[in-house]
């Protein structure tokens, strides 16, 4: 299966793995989720249920914290991006 995002920061499901702008989402790839305040943060992905959830690992205050980024049937996604190099 082939797709190509129609809009950037677009999560697409293709060959059983996330893409995101067109690249595949890996475990532990690192990229920045955008909070509702409008502040982006860098974190580390991780997923369950065969890749479909996909949560934001990062550490606040010197505390681990794992946050749910995106279900596929949940509206609530964060905004995600590819960190800047």
């Amino acid at each position: 299966m082939s797709a190509t995002a129609t809009k950037p920061g677009e999560l697409l499901w293709i060959d059983e793995r996330w893409h995101l702008d067109g690249r595949p989402i890996h475990a532990g790839t690192l990229l920045e989720i955008l909070w509702p305040d409008g502040t982006w943060e860098l974190v580390r992905i991780e997923s369950d249920d065969r890749g479909r959830n996909l949560y934001a690992h990062f550490r606040h205050h010197g505390r681990s914290v794992s946050v749910l980024a995106h279900r596929p049937t949940w509206t609530g996604t964060l905004p995600m991006r590819w960190p800047a190099n």
